[in-house]
């Protein structure tokens, strides 16, 4: 120590694998003609191993692509550094710095893991790109050292069909194979820009009691096309399934179920002649017909009657 200054210095060169800690007393005192006064302060100083290293990540650049309303909890980068030293200062934590974006708090760290994790979900129409930092920091005294990782991520939205209020998918019962269902492009959507807005559709699978398959789509358009006829009796409801992928990196896709219904042509609840005299006079109600839809899912649908053949006078006519 400097007396007249109070400053302590190293004497000699130190090592903590040979003592860790000095323990002293330290001592301010002066002197006058007839005593001497002073006051004593314990001061402990401690040895800290030199903190060589930094942490190090392997990489300093992330991007990562998720869907929207990812699930909530999923880790999505499991990116750990690398510290050389030894002791507290080889000791690595993890923390999120959102220098710039706020909606990095949709994601978290776990601090001793280093693997980030949504914290809450994540909305396509709100935020598409988000942006923060992965810090590691050791233990080194008194300032720790850090690397980083700029973690930029992608929200995107799958490709989903979507068909209007009230539109149903059917099928005549008895139509022969190669029928027209649905051409699915019509319907669907993918607001992602680039390649990941562009997609294809890959398979179809139907949930029926047909060994063979029923149906083929094509990859582009979507066109649904039948492989054979169905039986209402049969199977009156058959649901599908249909895989969709974008160009997005990595690609997405989409598991999405419709439902086809097979439909039956109106059948009259009864079929019976009429006998009329002759004179009668115009707008005399001979019989009321009366037709039902069978056809599960579609019976909201407006009957229309016509007289189709017959007397070409015309004679007689049918309210439709």
């Amino acid at each position: 120590i400097y007396p007249a200054t109070g400053l302590v210095r190293t004497n000699e060169s130190v090592r903590i694998d040979i003592q860790e800690y000095y323990y002293y007393t330290v001592r301010a005192e002066v002197s006058t003609r007839l005593f001497l006064l002073y006051t004593d302060v314990p001061l402990t100083i401690q040895v800290h191993t030199l903190d060589l290293f930094p942490p190090m990540f392997s990489v300093h650049s992330v991007n990562i692509t998720l869907i929207q309303n990812v699930t909530v909890g999923k880790v999505v980068l499991n990116q750990t550094a690398v510290d050389w030293d030894t002791g507290l200062n080889g000791m690595v934590w993890y923390r999120i710095l959102t220098p710039f974006d706020p909606s990095a708090g949709s994601f978290d760290v776990n601090a001793t893991s280093g693997q980030v994790y949504v914290n809450t979900s994540l909305n396509y129409g709100l935020k598409r790109q988000i942006f923060f930092v992965l810090q590691a920091y050791d233990g080194g005294y008194p300032v720790p050292l850090t690397d980083t990782i700029n973690v930029t991520v992608f929200v995107l939205h799958m490709p989903l069909i979507v068909l209007p209020d009230g539109y149903e998918i059917v099928i005549p019962e008895g139509e022969p194979a190669n029928f027209s269902v649905i051409t699915l492009r019509n319907y669907t959507f993918d607001p992602d820009e680039g390649s990941g807005g562009i997609f294809n559709y890959l398979a179809i699978e139907a949930y029926d009691n047909s060994p063979a398959p029923s149906f083929k789509i094509d990859n582009q358009s979507g066109q649904i096309t039948t492989l054979r006829s169905f039986s209402y009796s049969a199977q009156p409801i058959i649901d599908v399934t249909i895989l969709m992928q974008d160009f997005s990196t990595p690609p997405l896709q989409r598991y999405q179920n419709i439902t086809i219904f097979i439909i039956l042509p109106p059948q009259f609840m009864d079929n019976a002649s009429v006998s009329v005299y002759e004179y009668l006079p115009n707008a005399v109600v001979l019989n009321e017909y009366r037709a039902t839809n069978l056809g599960l899912g579609v019976g909201s649908e407006i009957i229309t009657y016509s007289i189709i053949d017959g007397d070409p006078l015309g004679e007689f006519k049918i309210d439709p």
